[in-house]
């Protein structure tokens, strides 16, 4: 995040935190308070514009639909 909260992206050096980190009860922006939230704000454009393109709504339901796990993990 950056100096006024906005998301920013990825640069080199950045240090990386857990997402808890911040995604928690005691965050401030009770729409992004919890793991959940976070995940399916950032998910909501992406479905939504499969939506429109497709007629389907993309992966729902589980966390599979999004994160294809490599075997053994």
């Amino acid at each position: 995040m950056d100096d006024e909260g906005k998301q920013t992206a990825y640069t080199e050096g950045m240090v990386i935190q857990h997402c808890a980190t911040c995604h928690n009860p005691a965050m401030e922006n009770k729409k992004l308070n919890s793991l959940t939230r976070a995940a399916h704000a950032r998910c909501k454009r992406c479905h939504k514009k499969v939506v429109e393109e497709s007629g389907t709504a993309g992966p729902i339901g589980k966390c599979s639909g999004c994160h294809i796990f490599a075997e053994g993990e």
